[in-house]
Order: C-alpha cells, then structure tokens, then sequence
C-alpha cells in the first residue's frame, strides 16, 4: 500500500468517515486494538509515518454494520497510521467513541434505514431555510422544499442546473470562476462562515440574504452545502428602525437647539427627556444628573413637596390647571438657588395609547426679564418722585430742548403764566 503523508491521511480519514459515519470508524478502531492485543497487527512503523500491504481482520462481531472488506482495510489502515503517529490507540479509540456518541444524541436517531432517511428528507423540508446541495463544478445535486418556494421554482427545475441561477449582485458570470479557484487552491472566504450576498430568483428580481456554505467529504466526490435564509424583512425592519433612529436624532438635535429648557416626566413624576437648554439652565454637567429622577429636583418656591400630590391628582382625575396653559413658578437650580421661569405644559400620549403618557414641559428663564421689569419699574418711579420735587417747587421751571421746543414745565411755571394745563405749554415754542 502507497505510504501516507500527514495531508493524505487527513484526507482520506475525511472521506472514510463521511462515506460510512463515526460508528463504522469506532468498530474499525476496536479491530485495530484487537489485533494489537493479539499480536497481529501489520505494516505498522513509527518511523516512516506509513502502512504497508495491511491485513486487518476483525478480531470479533463488529456491534454495528461494518463496510465491506476492502473498504474496511482501507478505514483501518488510515486510522492505524493515525494511531501510529500518535502511538496512543486507546486515547484515539476513546475520541472518537465520546464524538459517536455525542452525534447519536445530537441527532437522535442513526440514518440507518430508508424510513429514517425520509424522516431527514421530510424534516431538511420543513426547514425556513433553503438548503443546496451542489458538487464541485456547480452543478446543483439537492434542494429543500423552502429553496423552490423561496427562488420561485419547481424542485425539479433546480436539480442539475447551475447554482449560478440563484446568485444575484451581477456576480452569476463569474461564479463558476470562484468554483474553480476553489477546486485548484482549496480557499474561499465564504467557506464555514456567514455572509450576507444577494440572491436571484427566476423571475430575476433580486433580494438580501445570509448565507452559509459547508463543504461536505464523500467517497466519490464532494458536496458544498449551502445554507440560504432570505432577510429581505430583517433588512425592512433594520431600515425602519434606522430611520426611527435618524428621526429621533433628528428631534433631539432641534430640541437641543431651543433656548428654552425642556423636561418630559411620567406620570410618576421620573424625568425620562431632557434637552441640552434644561441641563444648562438649572447647573447640570449632563442628563444623567437629572434623567431617572424625580423632577421634583427642579421646583422651587417651596412647592417642591406637595409637587407630586399634583401629578397624583391628575393622574386620577385628569385636571391640571397648568396644563396648555403659560404660568409664572419658581425653578430650582443644582445648587439650590432659584429663579423665575414661565412654564408651559404638554400632554403626548405614546404610541398612540393614553395608558402611559409623557408629560412634557418647556421652562424660560426669565430672570432679566424680570431684572428689565424692575429697572423699568425704578425709572417710572424715580420719573414721579422728579415730577412731585418739580411740583412742590416755588419757582417756574421749563425744560426744553434743542429747538426751543417745551417738554417739561412744574406747577409754578403754570401758575406763573396763568395757563390751565400742562399740555398747553408742551411742544410750545419759546419766542
């Protein structure tokens, strides 16, 4: 027999235990140990990594079908040059028990009869995915139920024709030069790993899918299996949710953009939403110091305890004074300083549903307007006080300006040129 080179073996090995399964390979293995223990093993050699002209016989009944002699040989003598290499028979035969095992009841069942492979038929045809089986040039072998649904054709249609058929994205042409490159090197990106490629069905549309291709070791010639699962409303979904995403930081950005403060609570009274202007305003360094807490946090003038009473109130009666309406209160800063603010109230039911709204508020800052109020107020004051000095002088007084013209006379001065009014003197030309 040839000697076998570490690549041979493995490939071989690989062949022997798809074409007859791990059961086939245990009994082999159990063969080989026998021999051993007997003292019958042949054409071993540690040196040379090889077998030569074996001749392994079953030392017992095997517990399951074996294959037929000469493949049986063949089997053996792979795996003997494989324990051989290792000089470990024992750990090896323990391997590939403990893996038999845990494929039987994985799989549950052994594909042993042709009910049972039409048990598999039925259940690779019940699957959501669309499987393919294909050889090496192509040339499609299987295809499940849900892969002629899926591509819009009748299973008959699919079987022997190119997969180049079902590939999209312009890549069908050259499709079979990737196969190619394939056989020659033996690399490919696509193999034993997800990507998402477009497919094409018969009537030539197109559409997003994932896909997964798993090469498949026979006797006689291999199989690429391929795994397809159509993500056309998984990609809808991903392009809702993004536009979602794009609309929410659409909104964020123009409520940031506001000058006003803005707060949304529920109905507890957890601030949920707050804008860049509310953080600023009440001495924040970022939303996490006011989201998740009671906005309570924020209302001065005293009324930051009974707050809560309000929204209970409201949530069982569904009355609020301030609600659509502008009201002047006190807001309460970080640092327990408050200011005057104008309020504005908003109920927003979400997702359409009044079970649990968003109570949302705007607040102004209207501490100089307030200032400008004041220093109004002084002005007008002070103007009075003058007028009542002016008044209770002995004296005429006229103040004019630039052209002559009079603005401004006291009581003495209305007395003095025995005048009824004062508004018979203002914008009177001194001659």
């Amino acid at each position: 027999m040839m000697l076998l080179g570490n690549e041979k073996l493995v490939q071989e090995a690989r062949k022997l235990v798809s074409a007859y399964g791990l059961e086939a390979v245990e009994v082999c293995l159990h063969n080989i140990r026998n021999d051993k223990e007997l003292g019958r093993e042949k054409g071993l050699s540690d040196e040379t990594n090889a077998i030569e002209d074996p001749e392994v016989v079953p030392a017992s009944p095997a517990p399951t079908p074996a294959p037929p002699k000469s493949d049986d040989i063949s089997l053996a003598s792979v795996l003997a040059t494989a324990t051989s290499i290792n000089k470990d028979l024992d750990k090896a035969l323990q391997l590939v028990h403990d893996r038999n095992k845990k494929a039987s009841a994985t799989v549950g069942f052994q594909m042993n009869s042709s009910d049972d492979r039409k048990v598999m038929a039925a259940i690779i045809d019940a699957s959501f995915d669309s499987l393919f089986a294909i050889d090496l040039n192509g040339c499609i072998q299987f295809a499940n139920q849900t892969a002629a649904q899926v591509f819009g054709y009748e299973k008959e249609e699919l079987i022997g024709s190119n997969i180049s058929c079902t590939v999209g994205g312009g890549h069908a042409a050259s499709h079979d030069g990737y196969l190619q490159k394939y056989k020659e090197t033996g690399v490919t990106n696509l193999m034993g790993s997800m990507r998402e490629v477009q497919a094409r069905r018969k009537d030539g549309t197109e559409f997003p899918v994932k896909l997964g291709i798993k090469r498949v070791y026979r006797q006689n010639n291999d199989l690429l299996v391929a795994f397809i699962r159509d993500i056309t409303e998984q990609k809808k979904a991903e392009a809702l949710q993004s536009k979602v995403q794009e609309d929410q930081k659409v909104r964020a950005a123009i409520l940031d953009a506001s000058f006003d403060a803005m707060f949304a609570i529920n109905l507890e009274g957890k601030i949920e939403l707050v804008n860049l202007a509310a953080i600023k305003q009440f001495g924040y360094d970022s939303q996490e110091g006011l989201v998740g807490n009671n906005i309570d946090m924020i209302v001065g003038g005293g009324h930051a305890r009974s707050h809560n009473q309000y929204l209970k109130k409201y949530k069982d009666t569904g009355v609020e004074r301030l609600m659509g309406t502008l009201r002047e209160v006190k807001g309460k800063r970080k640092d327990g300083s408050e200011f005057p603010c104008i309020i504005g109230i908003k109920r927003v039911d979400r997702n359409g549903s009044s079970d649990n709204p968003l109570m949302v508020a705007f607040i102004r800052d209207i501490t100089k307007q307030k200032e400008a109020d004041a220093l109004q107020l002084r002005v007008q004051e002070d103007q009075k006080v003058r007028a009542a000095i002016l008044d209770a002088s002995f004296d005429a007084m006229f103040a004019i300006d630039l052209e002559g013209k009079i603005e401004l006379v006291n009581l003495a001065a209305i007395k003095h040129l025995d005048m009824i009014a004062k508004k018979t003197l203002l914008a009177t030309t001194l001659t």
